[in-house]
């Protein structure tokens, strides 16, 4: 079983308020695990909120951008966090409904 996530923590993934998270879920008809004891709470899966990006993203008006690079990561020093930083907004990106591509361009390839 994996880590389960509150409302609270989902709207911060999602930069967005706990009214709006609850809104999504009842427009989308995602369903989402309820806590068994004591008060029943929503219980989120990462599924889950990866679903709720998806579908928020596809319920979106449509608007015409422009395709650009976002973050450039570059240091020349080893072991200041360049791959971590590279990963962490890898994840970050599509949960704010961003398209993202990830080169890694360092000889060791620790990216893929």
């Amino acid at each position: 079983m994996g880590r389960k996530l509150k409302v609270q923590a989902v709207a911060h993934l999602l930069e967005t308020t706990v009214d709006s998270v609850r809104r999504y879920i009842e427009e989308s008809g995602i369903e989402v695990e309820r806590q068994e004891t004591g008060p029943r709470t929503r219980q989120f899966s990462f599924d889950n909120v990866f679903d709720l990006a998806s579908w928020r993203q596809s319920h979106r008006p449509k608007t015409k951008i422009k395709k650009r690079v976002i973050s450039t990561i570059y240091a020349p020093k080893g072991g200041v966090g360049k791959t971590t930083i590279a990963a962490n907004l890898a994840c970050l990106f599509p949960l704010m409904g961003i398209k993202t591509l990830v080169i890694d361009l360092d000889f060791q390839a620790n990216l893929t």
